[in-house]
């Protein structure tokens, strides 16, 4: 246990580089009924969609709940205000 407790404490002071791609999940739910007719693969009724963070703004919101105080470096090809619109915060 003084191990976890000796690396959280020392994450708290950490500032993090996090380099990769920034992307968003989107997911959607709902029911399935029946399975297509032309492959097998289920039909969904879609009842709710969202979206989060994933890949490295996935991890840097991990470090920062940890305490760490990440920062992101990406190269930008998707337009930052679709990802500002849908994903307010972490999940």
């Amino acid at each position: 246990m003084a191990a976890i407790d000796t690396f959280l404490d020392r994450v708290r002071t950490t500032r993090m580089l996090v380099v990769g791609d920034v992307m968003v999940d989107a997911y959607l739910w709902g029911r399935v009924d029946r399975i297509s007719p032309e492959a097998p693969v289920p039909v969904v009724q879609v009842t709710e969609r969202s979206a989060r963070l994933g890949g490295a703004a996935n991890v840097a919101i991990n470090a920062h709940v940890l305490g760490a105080r990440p920062v992101v470096a990406n190269r930008a090809c998707a337009p930052m205000h679709w990802c500002v619109r849908h994903c307010a915060g972490p999940p």
